[in-house]
């Protein structure tokens, strides 16, 4: 039985590829996750972040593919009472973690607007009436004639809504259904969704008021690794924040490669949330030694996640397009999340040194 940082914790997470496929001509729409949920629901399934289905419950409250035909459960968050319900309801996954619970028929994964139910078979799909192998999505069947989920095969949890009309749309039709024509079908407008798709970005003033979030969430006194936020910095005001911002751009230009300053600053943003910083320090001080090229930071909330693991990759092209063959990373010896996330991204271990701050590991990424 794995615990929640050892599903959770993983090299390559699904959720960055997810989002890169959903930047397609069919739309999709992210809803938000409740990530406590999401983390149960992880948990009782026991499927890792790597995997597709763990990226989707851990991440989003669901996804609505091409304007609602297409819905795929997460575990939502404040999307509203029209969004789909969570995949824990829908399966009747336990209320608290059961380590003896099997879904043995299966899991219920989505539904379209024309009834089509999609499953993924569970060890024993056969005995429940469902065609195919263990670990395969069958064909979507109307929901009134979809096999049971649930725990054990037994009772299914509650058919999936559609939620009431939001407005008529004429949609194009799905994939996997080109025999058939276009029907005018009910589904909710999106612009009551958020798309949230994760990007590394140059800081901006037009985030002041979602950083202002990030940076209250560290509280008063905690360092936030990435952002190159000194004590001095005066950010609140949004004259404060448009000359610290002005800083760190000057610190990223060109005029500050070759510098004993130079240091490339991102942020990253989920949506209009900013969910963390990282910086690459390229310049010819001292820092590298101390600190490393390298340093980053998640706000709470948003931790466990994969997504400095995300950005760490993002921010290794960026250390090769300057031309820089390896990385140095330095981070103190008892955070073992930065440790998952280093390794994971290639870091070997060069040993332990003591600094100002208590001994701290150091590790290498070849590039």
């Amino acid at each position: 039985m794995r615990e929640i940082d050892e599903l959770i914790n993983v090299g390559d997470p699904a959720w960055p590829l997810l989002q890169e496929l959903s930047d397609t001509d069919v739309p999709v729409e992210v809803l938000p996750v409740d990530a406590e949920s999401g983390r149960a629901c992880l948990r009782q399934l026991q499927v890792t972040a790597r995997s597709n289905l763990g990226g989707i419950v851990l991440n989003c409250g669901g996804l609505l593919v091409d304007g609602g035909w297409l819905r795929i459960f997460g575990a939502p968050g404040d999307a509203g009472p029209e969004a789909p319900p969570a995949l824990a309801e829908v399966n009747a996954l336990p209320p608290a973690f059961d380590p003896q619970w099997r879904p043995e028929a299966g899991l219920v994964l989505a539904h379209d607007v024309l009834g089509g139910v999609f499953a993924l078979n569970g060890s024993d799909a056969r005995r429940a009436g469902r065609p195919g192998e263990p670990g395969e999505v069958v064909p979507p069947r109307p929901a009134g004639d979809q096999p049971p989920c649930g725990a054990h095969g037994g009772t299914p949890g509650p058919e999936p809504r559609l939620g009431p009309p939001a407005r008529r749309h004429r949609s194009r039709i799905p994939r996997g259904r080109m025999n058939r024509a276009p029907v005018s079908v009910a589904v909710p407008a999106p612009h009551r969704y958020r798309r949230a798709m994760l990007q590394l970005i140059a800081p901006t003033t037009d985030l002041h008021s979602p950083w202002l979030e990030a940076h209250h969430e560290w509280g008063a006194g905690l360092h936030e690794d990435g952002f190159g936020l000194e004590p001095s910095d005066e950010v609140e005001s949004p004259e404060g924040f448009a000359a610290w911002v002005a800083l760190l751009a000057g610190a990223s230009g060109a005029k500050a490669a070759g510098t004993d300053r130079g240091c490339l600053y991102r942020w990253i943003v989920e949506g209009d949330r900013v969910e963390g910083g990282i910086a690459l320090r390229h310049g010819l001080g001292n820092h590298v030694p101390e600190f490393g090229h390298i340093g980053y930071g998640i706000r709470p909330s948003s931790r466990g996640r994969g997504l400095a693991t995300w950005a760490l990759g993002r921010m290794l092209d960026e250390a090769r397009a300057l031309g820089l063959d390896r990385v140095l990373l330095v981070c103190e010896v008892d955070n073992l999340a930065s440790v998952g996330t280093i390794e994971r991204n290639g870091g070997v271990l060069e040993g332990v040194r003591d600094t100002g701050h208590g001994p701290a590991r150091r590790y290498w990424i070849e590039l």
